[in-house]
């Protein structure tokens, strides 16, 4: 019962999530509320505002165009099915190719963060790792793992970036197969086929291929463990979840929300045993055994790697450490910059020295902002509408030090319609699971287990509700896109399923009325 009520609860919101990024996105886009700069531009480029430059028309055309096309792609899929292997190989060809068309079109050069670590990267290569030591490294020593990586490519192949970007189209089409693979596991092989299409295609996918970002390893450890995490969900023995922890700690090792996906896998792994048939007792206790058994491997890793780089001299601190750690919520809740990074906080923050003074006060402004009640509802729905509806900035991290000036609104506008037509096809998929319709398409199992569809939910609806709070930026929602995406695949499904039918419905009509 109480699993039953939470699977409403879960599916509902995940209704109304989809529903309101289709809503604000569409509207954002097309200016229909009558003030198209609804939300913020793209530094660097001030006239990319939220819906400017796009007639409504040629918009909602746009849109209609990319929905019709996915949905025919995924009637396709489901009507002439390839062999697995076949099929995948032709998802690793589009993958690879357009991420390498990408790659040496963009000649990108790092800005920003991303150039720090390339510089120190290149430090460690030559075997100088001081820089750890450095005032940024010890605020942000997370950013440590990242720069090692890249410095141990560095020392393999030369210097350069094109061997850190062409290890990104290795990344980046891994986690192509595993985002097929998890909707495959989950809503069936035909929506599994799509979705991998989706994420394979989606232009900020291809164009963040040019950009030295963590996000690149972090999105692929996360979503291998998530994978491993549902195929293995039904084992009795416990040491499958040995593979997720690993996972987890490497992606942690490269951004740390390892946290994040800990906390929602347990639960996943609580609302399986729940479902399972056999005595409490005994569910129970197996469910102890495999979240010990990741508790451990996932800690274990994670202390071996931090004090093993302390044991070397590269660092003074625990790389899992958050040295400051009330830092973006401070920044998140902070109004005036729709919870953006912004000058303001960093210069109160850099008044203080690093440590526990600096935390306390940053504790303290948090807390302030915390009970100014009456700014919060409209900080929230503008920090969603920025976060989720807003202008997706690989544009601007992808283009940064090329010529490529012409291209901005061309790939704007074609970003906008792929992500507004996979919000509504995750709109459909929604509907379909909670109207019953779901059992008929894309080859879902006709089964009671929700755990797998609740499990991917919860991870985008935890997400965008930890981005409410703490400090965000539109490249964030990248993190959390294979499960966007997989959900969007179903959706595809279910809406070419239903034309499908709904056409043969009135084929047979007018063969019944003799038209």
């Amino acid at each position: 019962m109480i699993v039953r009520k939470l699977e409403k609860v879960i599916l509902w919101a995940g209704l109304l999530f989809f529903a309101c990024v289709f809503l604000f996105s569409l509207v954002a886009r097309t200016g229909l509320a009558g003030h198209r700069d609804i939300t913020l531009g793209l530094a660097g480029f001030p006239d990319l505002r939220i819906g400017l430059e796009s007639h409504p028309a040629v918009t909602l055309g746009l849109i209609l165009a990319m929905l019709a096309a996915y949905t025919g792609i995924g009637l396709w899929l489901h009507k002439r099915p390839a062999s697995r292997g076949r099929f995948l190989l032709g998802l690793l060809a589009v993958a690879v190719s357009l991420r390498l068309v990408a790659v040496f079109y963009l000649d990108t050069q790092p800005g920003s963060d991303f150039r720090v670590l390339y510089e120190n990267a290149q430090k460690a290569a030559a075997g100088d790792f001081s820089f750890g030591h450095s005032e940024y490294y010890v605020r942000w020593v997370y950013q440590l793992g990242y720069t090692l990586y890249q410095g141990l490519i560095l020392s393999w192949f030369g210097p350069g970036l094109l061997p850190l970007k062409l290890f990104n189209v290795l990344f980046d089409t891994l986690t192509v197969v595993l985002v097929y693979r998890i909707a495959a596991n989950v809503f069936g092989e035909a929506s599994g086929r799509v979705a991998g299409f989706l994420y394979a295609t989606y232009v900020p996918n291809l164009l963040m291929s040019a950009v030295l970002s963590n996000q690149h390893l972090s999105t692929l450890f996360f979503a291998a463990g998530c994978w491993a995490a549902i195929v293995l969900r039904h084992r009795k023995s416990p040491w499958g979840m040995a593979a997720v922890g690993l996972l987890f700690a490497a992606g942690t090792t490269f951004r740390p929300m390892g946290a994040f996906y800990a906390g929602l896998l347990l639960l996943f792994l609580l609302v399986v045993a729940w479902q399972r048939e056999g005595k409490l007792r005994h569910r129970l206790g197996d469910l102890a055994k495999k979240a010990a058994v990741f508790a451990a491997v996932y800690l274990i890793v994670q202390q071996a790697v931090a004090y093993a780089l302390i044991a070397q001299g590269v660092t003074e601190v625990n790389l899992y450490a958050n040295q400051e750690p009330y830092w973006k919520f401070m920044v998140g809740m902070n109004s005036s910059s729709y919870g953006f990074w912004n000058e303001d906080d960093a210069v109160y923050a850099s008044q203080f020295p690093l440590g526990e003074q600096r935390n306390q006060m940053e504790k303290m402004r948090f807390m302030e902002r915390l009970h100014d009640v009456k700014a919060m509802p409209a900080l929230f729905v503008s920090k969603w509408a920025v976060m989720w509806a807003g202008n997706d900035e690989s544009i601007l991290w992808s283009l940064e030090g090329t010529d490529r000036t012409y291209l901005p609104l061309k790939v704007l506008a074609l970003e906008r319609a792929q992500y507004i037509a996979m919000a509504g096809m995750g709109f459909a998929a929604l509907y379909a699971l909670l109207f019953q319709r779901a059992r008929q398409t894309g080859g879902l199992r006709e089964s009671s287990e929700r755990g797998p569809i609740l499990f991917l939910l919860a991870l985008l609806l935890a997400y965008a509700a930890l981005h409410l709070v703490i400090e965000v930026q539109v490249r964030y929602r990248l993190d959390i896109l294979p499960f966007f995406a997989a959900i969007a695949g179903f959706g595809s499904l279910t809406l070419g399923q239903s034309v499908a039918k709904r056409r043969k419905a009135g084929q047979t009509n007018d063969k019944a009325t003799g038209l």
